[in-house]
């Protein structure tokens, strides 16, 4: 019998949305039984999805509740609703006459509590990289029908928001974004411009960042196919470039440092940072890299030139990667130049440098100078000690 009490129950699957055709149950009266919904989890939701119903709907129709019984509160009928999703893990379909309903066909999705359409602000630091909730994982993929809904914002308004992406939303070698995607917005609402839309094809950068300090990600997903899903990290930076255009460094006998902007934690991209290292008169600048952590492609990357002039002449060399070079100025200036560009940034360097005194210059002709005359010396008196000792030798003979 349709006992309100005891109503068929119906779990529903977080791997795979659900399709049935209501009512399912009958009584021996041909009455359609009330049919609970519910998940394997209380954080879950239920979403419903009409596919298609009978046309002639009205009394025939369906009443959807919020919750265990049919005493739970009315989303209202399927005639009126196409898409419904619930608070919480339960979910009734209660037919409004049970001797004639008409058959409805209805697709029913698991979600998460994050993933139910609702904005869940996160909070965006600097030196601290954070994770959004993981929502794939290599034996299901990601899930379906999701709506998850994140702003990131920082603190700080002269802040950027950096995302950086792992994962495929597609088949391999799909160039197109289609059903799954995740569409990222340059501020705090979907009417603000849309930085991209990303779903892991080739050629699509794994890092979107936004020009202040919000943005916007929405992770949208169809009820098909899922592949290996999508992990998302952020944290907040300063703006690109935040580095002083011309940093005026002096060195002396007392060793010092300097770094990459925002060292230890990432540096901005798109830095363009010139460090111009100076030495009293006479004296060498020494310099030496304690620590790097740059692109081990160059396209992030220190160069290096004696002087303060930018010319190919005076071309030391460079580092990049994790290399740890050491470098001393002909003259008494060094010239550094950081650039980073738009597509991966890490950890930065640490260098340190001080002042050398000048070789005397005569020192080292000099030097060679009293060598040779020794040598010339040594070499007489050998002469002279041999020709009188033969002088002797003939005397006594």
């Amino acid at each position: 019998p349709c006992d309100l009490d005891s109503m068929p129950n119906l779990e529903l699957s977080a791997v795979a949305p659900t399709f049935l055709t209501f009512p399912v149950h009958q009584s021996p009266r041909k009455e359609s039984c009330p049919l609970r919904l519910w998940t394997e989890k209380q954080g879950q939701t239920i979403r419903l999805e009409v596919m298609s119903r009978d046309t002639e709907c009205g009394p025939r129709g369906v009443t959807v509740l919020d919750g265990y019984t049919v005493k739970a509160p009315s989303f209202g009928s399927l005639c009126d609703n196409r898409v419904i999703r619930g608070s919480s893990h339960n979910m009734v379909l209660n037919p409004v006459e049970r001797t004639r309903t008409a058959d409805v066909y209805i697709k029913l999705s698991v979600l998460n509590a994050s993933c139910n359409g609702i904005v869940q602000k996160k909070k965006a630091i600097h030196d601290q990289v954070s994770k959004l909730p993981e929502l794939a994982n290599s034996e299901t993929g990601q899930a379906h029908d999701l709506n998850c809904t994140y702003l990131l914002e920082s603190d700080r308004s002269s802040d950027l928001v950096e995302v950086s992406l792992k994962g495929s939303l597609v088949a391999w070698g799909e160039y197109d974004c289609h059903g799954d995607f995740v569409t990222f917005y340059d501020g705090n609402s979907t009417s603000s411009p849309v930085l991209t839309t990303w779903c892991g094809t080739p050629g699509q950068a794994r890092r979107v960042v936004s020009t202040g300090p919000r943005i916007l990600v929405i992770l949208t997903t169809d009820s098909y196919h899922s592949y290996l899903g999508v992990k998302m990290t952020y944290y907040a930076l300063p703006k690109e470039g935040n580095c002083p255009r011309e940093t005026i460094l002096t060195a002396n006998s007392t060793e010092q440092r300097f770094t990459s902007p925002n060292y230890p934690m990432y540096y901005p991209m798109n830095s363009y940072c010139t460090y111009k290292l100076t030495a009293p008169l006479e004296q060498h600048v020494i310099l030496e890299v304690t620590f790097s952590s740059l692109e081990n492609d160059c396209s992030d990357k220190v160069q290096v030139y004696d002087g303060h002039e930018q010319a190919h002449e005076n071309y030391l060399g460079r580092w990049c990667g994790d290399e740890r070079p050491q470098f001393r100025s002909k003259g008494n200036k060094l010239l550094l130049l950081f650039s980073a560009d738009d597509e991966y940034n890490t950890g930065g360097f640490e260098a340190k440098f001080r002042a050398v005194a000048e070789e005397n210059s005569l020192l080292f002709p000099i030097t060679i100078g009293i060598l040779l005359l020794l040598i010339i010396v040594s070499i007489v008196a050998v002469v002279i000690y041999i020709c009188v000792h033969r002088k002797r030798k003939l005397q006594r003979t």
